[in-house]
Formats: structure tokens, C-alpha cells, sequence
């Protein structure tokens, strides 16, 4: 690679593979990454590992046997065990479900059988294998040397293999371990081709659908297609004889409030119901249409919203049999225009919590609504008492070009979003439709579908598939496997936020666009939480006036025990007469804030007892203070100020169990003392513990001062890295970091501060100005100074009061001066800066590059060269790479001298991959006058089996 003078950036030419081993040499430490199963609930205790195979594969790594896990080979299924006590129990109940044992290795599974293959350097001993109670079979014409052995069952093979190895003449043995492969192939549905929602088609972008279809496995794999789930479509009714809906409909057990009949069929003007039930649970696989995302789940009709409806008739479809239908789809609600507050009557209330708490035998009906489609109108699916309720699944939506749709509510109780309609250039849903012309339009199928409705049934459907992988779920269980396994869209995106519990939210798409495939296998080893708990706090007869257009408003706060968070709930009473003007708020003691209300359109009175609700407090500590905050953030349509009367606080969630809170040992950043404000400051390494092995998630606070002794947060500088920026200058930075394990959270603990100071320029000419404002920090009052040794060029002074140097250098003067600038104060604190600076002729890169012929003929690129100190004969032995047991570290040199040019050094895992200079630590080993020595250092990611390191010299833009 070779660069001119105009070229920005140089990459090294070769880069370096780091070779990171995915498991190392220590197999305790192997075993424990395989413990930690992604997708096991953080709280609870892991799956139990067996070494009941105490022999080696031939990479000398154990393949630990999973107790709770089988296969049958008859159904072609993986199943699930009570974990064994020992060996003899897990035999036992292999034999009677005849299943066979598999062994599971960074997530790759391998049903273990009686086999395993033999290589023996010379003659054969059959002897031997037979004294060890195996069966010698023929050897293997195509693989030299090799032959196979049968034990009496798979786990006497597992248990031989290690005494196999010791007989004389064997050169390797390895398990022979089967997959079960499935078909790929996708459904035969006419129009399968055109539901980019289900499996990414068309001009959809990647990542925009729900990553589904891998699920079914079509035509007869022993997929999920949410066979015995039944999913009731609350809508205005179903074409029960459609034929992509037919084979599915549960005629049993439906209803019609709408006609006061047990037929839930559509009639004249009623498409609604028929296009949602298309979504969740069209029949796939017949050849005629559509596939929807559960296309064996039955469907159940109740057909509620074609006419008006009473507080009993919507109670009562919530009750309808709630033993038997396991999911309820609502694709409905009030009206989205922005100034409608309104929510389910008492009875539906308690229809919703009776539903919940009594529903599947205990384990509560699932019940999802759709979250609004008033985005573009100011609504706020808060404002949607259905939506908002506790004991529902609101939905958000997203479309094909993987971002929120327009008209998709916010709310602070949207829990997850799935894809749907969006924009302009955005794709439909293709869905059922009413047979001939009484539908959306003239066919039987539309692909025009849209809105949070379609979303909803599409979540449905999804939960059915997380039902059939485990019915036991309970409805609480099946909201957090939604919201852990859920798809960050445009993750950087400001308006995501991370909760003190690491669950992520955005206003629209709550914890982000479901994934299919990662919320099933998460549920087949979810361990259920434990049982739900409360804890309420109110006060009422307030009277305090709310100031009119202040922004801080009025606020009310609360000490909550505690408990592990799920849901918070908080009604207020407030007198105002333009109620859209309010914006309300609750913050947690973690500090998370939930939009409750935002000003918008609203000239309506008053929130009379009005409940908010907010999932974006899952998994915190609800120990510790909560505020709730009212402000009147606009004067239109209100002249009269407002009255907060009453405000009430409900933390839903559970008990914690026993646990002890992670503790943060010392926090590290990637440079000690100074930094220059050209180089980005990160957390290079956080030493944390958590005594019950509990995976932690980490919250960072950057931190500034101006006098070292009081300490400023900076406004949104929550990420682990505060970027380089010339306006970080002159500040004493540190950083502010908790850790938490999903039920408690660690002391705040702090990095070291670092004195970010601005580069200095190191070349001055001869005859012409130069400037450098120093940045030190000390506490006041305090002056600046030359140190004893230090000399300034002639005509250059310094400023004592600001620091700065300036002046015009003498034109006779050349050569190196050492500039070395304190500041120190009464109290005998002293800080000091110091660099070289060259006078003479500052030639740069244009000229360094006149007369280099040929570019790059040594094999750097010219600028990398250049930024290195290098001249036109080779440069020195660098960089290099250093490798530890830990670590990675490269070695490089850099020009003190060159100020228009510096080094980044980069990792990433892959050679397309983003690369990024998060977690490499650089430290300064040596120095002369014009060069310095570094040594860039990356930690082993051992979840990773490879690595690349890359230096890049930068030049600044030129003015």
C-alpha cells in the first residue's frame, strides 16, 4: 500500500492475527464458559454439568454431559430431565424414555453413542478392546489406521475412552458423537416469498425480520410450530373457512359478544380479525398462501369489537377460557389522537388480574395488546389504560428498513416491538383477508397489512413457539425472555437508554425488535422467577401548585424496600386545565428516568386518578429513594396553572433471593496522570467480583473537574469510552462505575482522574508566532511557571495567570528546548506538563515526501513511516507483537516531533468486522527527544477463537 500527501489515513499492510484459543489449556476454565449457557436467567443457578466422561477428545478438551438433556431418536427431538442425582439415575431414565445422552459444547450439541473410532500405529488389539468390554468393528479402508469400537451403551463409551488411549499401539481415539441435521427448507406457501417479516425477502434490510422461519423446520423436522398452543384472536371476528385458516380454527371454544353466539365469524365490514389470525397462526406448509409465525397453533375467535362493547363484555372475553386458550391477542384499544385518556373498566381490571394470576393453571394467561398507532398524532401508548396495563404485553412496531415505524407510540410500558408497516418506501404484511372482495381488498390475502396490530399477532405467534419449547413459562417469565433476547435496532441511536440492571429500552420499540430463535432457545432452560411481590407507597391531600413553563417542576419522593423490579406502576391526581402541557416522570434510585407523560397535544382537564406504568426499571433494585416529577413545560392553552392532589407508587416485581452484590476492586483507565485530548479515554478494565458467580453488567459516568476537588457529571457521557474532543481540555476527567448481577448493584466506585491537556505543537519555526494555552489543573487560587531546568525559545514568554505561551520566535534561534510548565498553589500542591520543542525549518509531510520514490518499497505505508520517525531507508525492527497467556500487545514507535500525524492502534475479531480501540490499554515504554516507544496491550477474549490488531496513522484534516 502506498499513499500520497493528499491521503488521509494509512493502514498496516499486514495485519496481525491475535490466534486467541477458545479454550485454552486450563479445562476448569473451559468448563465454567460452557456453564454459563446463554439464555440461562442470570438469577438462578445454572445447569448441572456431569463429568461423568472423565476422557479426552483429541484437542485434550472434556466434553461435559448435560444432565437435564436428551435425544430421542424416534421424535427426532432434544429433551429435557429433572437433573440426576448420579450416573445410575440418569441411565435409568435414559432407558425409560429412550432417549440417548448428549454433550454440549459452546452451545453445539452431539448425541453421544456407543462408539468411537481407533487409530493404532501397527497391529490391531482386539484383545485389548475386548478386556474392556468392547466390540471391535472392520477397519475403515478410507481412513488408514482406523477402525471403530462399540461399547454396551453411550455412556460406557464416554467412560473408555481414556483407557482406550492407554493400550498399546492406539495413536487416537475420538467419540464418535452424532447431529441431528435438519431440513432447510423453507415452507411451500405461495406467498411465503413475499413475508419479508418472517424470513428477510424483497427490499427488506437485514436484521428487520423476526429470524422465524429457522424454527419450523419444513416440511416434517421436529421444528416448533406451535403445535397444541392455542392463540384466542380477540378482534371483530374471523373467516373461520378461509383456507389458510381453517385446519387451525378451534370452533370450540369460540365466541361472539358482537351477535351473542358461539360462531365467531366475520360479517360484512369486518376484516380485522381475519388478517391478525393470518399473522399468528396462518396453516403453513398446505401450498396455497401464507405462513403465519405459529402455523400449528390453534386458533380460537372471539370476536368482541365488530359493534360497541360494556365493561362485562370485554371482562368476560378476558376470563373466557382462561384454563385452555394460552395467549390472547389484542390488536385493539381506544382511540389514538393524542388527547384521549382512556383504559378498561373495574371489571376488566380484574378480568386482566384474575387472568394473570389464575390462567394455565397458575402460570397466567399471556395477554398482548397492541400499543398504539397514534406516533405521528403525539399519543403516548401510556395514555391506553389497555396497553399500559401491568398484566399486558404492549407491542411497538418496526418495518422493513429496520427502524421504528412512525405511527408507533411511545410509552415507557412498551415491552418489545416486532416488525410490521412503516414509511412511504417501506414493505406491507401480506395476510389472510377476507374471502373475494369483502376484505382489505379484491383477493383473499392483502399485502397491505399494517400497524401495531399486525405487530401484535406477530408477537403471539411467537409466543406460542416459546409455549410449545416450555410450557411452564409464566407470564411474567415470558415478558423478561422477551425483553433479554430482543434485537437492539440502530443501536446508536441517543434516544436508547440502559437501566441499572442492563436491560436496554427505547422509547418505541421497548427492549428492541424480537428474535424469534433467541427467545425460544432461551425459554427451553429458563428457570422460572420466583414468586411475585409488591410494595406501595402514596400520599394524598398534596395541594402543591405547579408552577407554570418551569422546568423542574414540583416533585414527590418515596423510600421503596428492597425488591427486584418488573413493572412500575404510579397513579396520580392532578387538577390542570391543559393536561398535554404536563410532563411527568419517575426515577428510580439507579437513576434510570421513565417519560410517563410528554407534552404534546392535549387541551383536555385534569389526570383524574390516572395509572402510568414503566418496564424500564426491570431487574433494578427498587431499595432506595424514588421521585416522581410534574412540570408544566408549556403555556399553551393554560393560564391557570395546575395542582399536584395525589400521587401513589407500586413496585411490582420479587423478593430477591440470596445474593451478594458484585464489588468493584479498581477501576483502570488507558492513561495515568495526563493525556493529550486527541486520544479518546477509555475504562480499559473493570476488577470486579460477584461471590455467586453471577454475570455483571457495568453503568459508566464520566466525571469532570476544574479544581480537582469537586466533580461534575458530564450530560450523557454514560459509555465506557469518552471520545477525544478538543473541548475535554483543561478538565481533570474520571470515571464513575457500578457494576450490578441483575439483583443487587455494587458501591460506586472511581477511576484515577486524568488531566486532559491539549497536544502541543512540537515544531515552531524560526521568525514566526507560536501559542499553547497549558491545561493543568490545580486546585485555586494557583499560578503557572517554568520549572528550573526548562528554557524557552527567545521571544516566547509565559503567562503565570493563564498558562499560556506565546510570543514570536526569534529568527536566529534552532534547536531542541525542554519545555517543562507547573502550576502550583499556597497550599504546595505543584503539577507539571512537559514536551520538546523544536525550532527550525517544520518541513512535514509534503515535503518528507518529496523524492521518495517508489512509496512504499519497505512495506509500511508512507504516512504509518512517516508518524513512526521513519526516513527513507528502512525503518527500525517495529512494530511488533508480543504475546502473552492474557494478552496481546503490539509495539510500536512514534515521532515526537511530527504534530500533523498521530497513531490509532484498532482490534476486531474479524478481518471485515468493526474495528474499534475499545479495551486496548497503551502505555509509553521509552523515549528520546524526537521518538517514543509504545506498547499497545489487548486482554484475550477467550469467548473468541481469533483477533487481529491494526495500527492507522492519521493526519488531521487541513484548514
Amino acid at each position: 500500500m502506498s499513499m500520497n500527501g493528499k491521503q488521509g489515513a494509512a493502514w498496516l499492510a499486514a495485519l496481525i492475527g491475535l490466534g486467541l484459543s477458545g479454550a485454552g489449556d486450563d479445562i476448569a476454565d473451559w468448563l465454567s464458559l460452557i456453564a454459563a449457557k446463554p439464555g440461562t436467567h442470570e438469577r438462578q443457578p445454572r445447569p448441572a454439568l456431569a463429568e461423568v466422561f472423565h476422557g479426552d477428545d483429541r484437542d485434550g478438551m472434556v466434553w461435559p454431559l448435560r444432565f437435564d438433556l436428551g435425544y430421542q431418536p424416534v421424535s427426532r427431538r432434544y429433551v429435557r430431565f429433572e437433573a440426576a442425582s448420579d450416573e445410575a439415575e440418569l441411565r435409568q431414565r435414559l432407558d425409560k424414555d429412550r432417549a440417548l445422552p448428549v454433550v454440549e459444547a459452546e452451545g453445539i450439541r452431539r448425541i453421544v453413542t456407543r462408539e468411537m473410532s481407533v487409530r493404532f500405529a501397527g497391529t490391531r488389539d482386539e484383545a485389548g478392546l475386548k478386556a474392556l468390554g468392547l466390540k471391535a468393528g472392520p477397519v475403515l479402508d478410507f481412513a488408514r489406521g482406523w477402525m471403530t469400537a462399540e461399547a454396551g451403551d453411550p455412556l460406557a463409551a464416554l467412560a473408555l475412552v481414556k483407557q482406550v488411549k492407554k493400550l498399546p499401539g492406539v495413536e487416537d481415539v475420538e467419540p464418535l458423537f452424532a447431529r441431528q441435521h435438519i431440513s432447510r427448507s423453507s415452507p411451500d406457501d405461495a406467498l411465503f416469498s413475499k413475508q419479508w417479516y418472517l424470513a428477510r425477502s424483497g427490499s427488506a434490510v437485514s436484521g428487520s425480520d423476526t429470524n422465524i422461519a429457522d424454527l419450523w423446520e419444513f416440511p416434517d423436522g421436529p421444528g416448533l410450530r406451535g403445535a397444541g398452543v392455542r392463540i384466542a384472536i380477540v378482534d371483530d371476528g374471523i373467516e373461520t373457512t378461509h383456507p389458510d385458516l381453517m385446519p387451525n380454527i378451534d370452533a370450540e371454544h369460540g365466541k361472539d359478544w358482537n351477535g351473542d353466539d358461539a360462531d365467531p365469524s366475520a360479517e360484512a365490514g369486518d376484516y380485522h380479525g381475519t388478517a391478525c389470525a393470518g399473522v399468528a397462526a396462518a396453516r403453513g406448509g398446505n401450498g396455497i398462501g401464507i405462513c403465519g409465525a405459529a402455523p400449528e397453533a390453534s386458533i380460537v375467535g372471539l370476536r368482541l369489537i365488530a359493534g360497541p362493547t360494556t365493561d362485562l363484555q370485554e371482562a368476560q372475553a378476558m376470563a373466557w377460557k382462561k384454563d385452555i386458550i394460552d395467549i390472547k391477542s389484542n390488536s385493539w384499544g381506544p382511540d389514538d389522537s393524542g388527547s384521549n385518556l382512556e383504559g378498561p373498566g373495574s371489571l376488566t381490571r380484574a378480568a386482566l388480574e384474575s387472568a394473570t394470576a389464575n390462567g394455565r393453571d397458575g402460570r397466567g394467561s399471556i395477554i398482548v395488546w397492541a400499543a398504539g398507532n397514534g406516533g405521528e398524532f403525539g399519543d403516548n401508548s401510556n395514555y391506553d389504560g389497555y396497553a399500559n396495563s401491568i398484566h399486558t404485553i404492549a407491542v411497538g412496531a418496526s418495518d422493513s428498513l429496520g427502524q421504528p415505524a412512525p405511527y408507533s407510540e411511545r410509552g415507557a410500558n412498551v415491552l418489545i416491538s416486532a416488525p410490521s408497516s412503516g414509511s412511504s418506501s417501506a414493505l406491507g404484511v401480506t395476510t389472510t383477508d377476507r374471502i373475494g372482495a369483502q376484505g382489505l381488498g379484491p383477493g383473499d390475502y392483502t399485502d397491505d397489512f399494517e400497524g401495531t396490530s399486525s405487530a401484535t399477532a406477530l408477537v403471539s405467534g411467537v409466543v406460542a413457539l416459546m409455549l410449545e419449547q416450555n410450557p411452564e413459562l409464566g407470564w411474567r417469565d415470558v415478558q423478561e425472555i422477551l425483553m433479554r433476547s430482543a434485537v437492539q435496532l440502530r443501536p446508536n441511536d441517543p434516544e436508547w437508554i440502559v437501566n441499572g440492571a442492563g436491560f436496554w429500552f427505547h422509547p418505541r420499540l421497548g427492549a428492541g425488535k424480537i428474535d424469534a430463535v433467541a427467545a425460544v432457545e432461551m425459554s427451553e432452560a429458563w428457570v422460572n422467577l420466583t414468586e411475585p411481590s409488591s410494595a406501595r407507597e402514596g400520599v394524598s391531600n398534596l395541594g402543591v401548585t405547579i408552577p407554570e413553563g418551569a422546568s423542574s417542576g414540583v416533585s414527590q419522593t418515596f423510600t421503596m424496600p428492597s425488591i427486584r423490579c418488573e413493572h412500575v406502576t404510579v397513579k396520580v391526581n392532578i387538577s390542570h386545565s391543559s393536561r398535554g402541557n404536563l410532563k411527568i416522570e419517575v426515577i428510580s434510585p439507579q437513576g434510570t428516568v421513565s417519560q410517563l407523560s410528554e407534552v404534546h397535544t392535549d387541551l383536555n382537564n385534569n389526570y383524574s386518578n390516572w395509572t402510568f406504568s414503566s418496564v424500564r426499571h426491570w431487574g433494578e433494585d427498587a431499595g432506595g429513594t424514588w421521585m416522581i416529577r410534574v412540570a408544566d413545560r408549556s403555556s399553551v392553552g393554560n393560564t391557570t396553572g395546575g395542582t399536584l392532589n395525589s400521587v401513589d407508587l407500586t413496585i411490582h416485581g420479587s423478593a430477591f433471593e440470596s445474593n451478594e452484590d458484585p464489588e468493584i476492586a479498581a477501576v483502570h483507565l488507558n492513561g495515568l496522570g495526563q493525556m493529550y485530548d486527541d486520544l479518546d479515554l477509555r475504562v480499559a478494565r473493570v476488577d470486579a467480583v460477584d461471590g455467586d458467580g453471577d454475570e455483571l453488567t457495568f453503568t459508566y459516568q464520566w466525571q469532570f473537574s476544574e479544581d480537582g476537588l469537586v466533580f461534575d457529571d458530564a450530560v450523557g457521557e454514560v459509555s465506557r469510552t469518552l471520545a477525544a474532543e478538543p473541548a475535554r481540555s483543561g478538565k481533570l476527567w474520571r470515571c464513575r462505575v457500578s457494576a450490578s448481577d441483575g439483583q443487587g448493584g455494587s458501591a460506586m466506585a472511581f477511576s484515577p482522574w486524568v488531566n486532559l491537556l491539549d497536544r502541543p505543537g512540537y515544531l515552531a519555526e524560526a521568525g514566526e508566532p507560536f501559542a499553547y494555552q497549558s491545561g493543568l489543573v490545580l486546585a485555586a487560587p494557583a499560578s503557572f511557571r517554568l520549572a528550573d531546568a526548562a528554557v524557552l525559545p527567545e521571544g516566547l514568554v509565559l503567562d503565570s495567570e493563564t498558562g499560556r505561551i506565546s510570543g514570536m520566535v526569534d529568527p536566529d534561534e534552532q534547536g531542541v528546548f525542554r519545555v517543562e510548565i507547573e502550576r502550583f498553589n499556597e497550599a504546595g500542591g505543584v503539577v507539571a506538563q512537559g514536551f520538546e520543542l523544536s525550532v527550525g525549518e517544520n518541513g512535514g509531510f509534503e515535503l518528507w515526501m518529496e523524492g521518495l520514490e517508489g512509496g512504499d518499497e519497505h512495506g509500511l505505508p508512507n504516512l504509518i513511516r512517516y508518524a513512526s520517525g521513519a526516513s527513507s531507508d528502512p525503518p527500525a525492527d517495529r512494530p511488533m507483537l508480543e504475546r502473552g497467556d492474557e494478552s496481546i500487545a503490539l509495539v510500536f514507535e512514534e515521532s515526537r516531533l511530527r504534530s500533523d500525524v498521530r497513531m490509532i492502534v484498532e482490534s476486531s475479531t474479524t478481518l471485515n468486522g468493526d474495528w474499534s480501540a475499545d479495551g486496548i490499554a497503551i502505555n509509553e515504554i521509552s523515549k528520546t527527544h524526537s521518538l517514543r516507544t509504545l506498547r499497545a496491550e489487548i486482554l484475550i477474549d477467550p469467548a473468541s477463537d481469533r483477533g487481529f490488531l491494526r495500527l492507522r496513522a492519521v493526519r488531521p484534516p487541513m484548514p
